[in-house]
């Protein structure tokens, strides 16, 4: 799997709509918008971008900028309401947010940590 499609797939498990760039000389990217409504872009595929990397162009806060190079977190599990064992309802062990899911989950909805298990 290439860093492309590796990005893709994380914003498809985040819900994030995203987009194609490629240009002329074969440089492949991907454009998303962040929560503040920015474009975010990434490339792959340059002379400086190493093979498996990505060169990523963001409007970032300081925060933002901490979370994407050392990473969010994760939860230290998202588990089964205890008022309703048998729902889907799932509490997130850091945030506390209650959510609804079909399926695997693997980022908290609300704070965005990884969900781990």
């Amino acid at each position: 799997m290439t860093a492309t499609e590796r990005l893709r797939q994380l914003l498809d498990e985040r819900g994030v709509e995203w987009g194609r760039l490629v240009d002329s000389h074969g440089i492949i990217g991907t454009f998303w918008w962040d929560s503040n409504n920015d474009q975010c872009s990434a490339l792959e595929g340059a002379d400086d971008i190493p093979i498996g990397k990505l060169s990523v162009q963001a409007n970032l806060t300081p925060e933002q900028a901490v979370e994407a190079t050392l990473g969010r977190g994760t939860c230290h599990v998202a588990y089964k309401h205890p008022e309703y064992p048998c729902s889907n309802d799932e509490i997130c062990s850091k945030c506390g947010a209650s959510f609804y899911f079909i399926g695997e989950v693997n980022y908290c909805p609300n704070c965005g940590r990884r969900v781990i298990e």
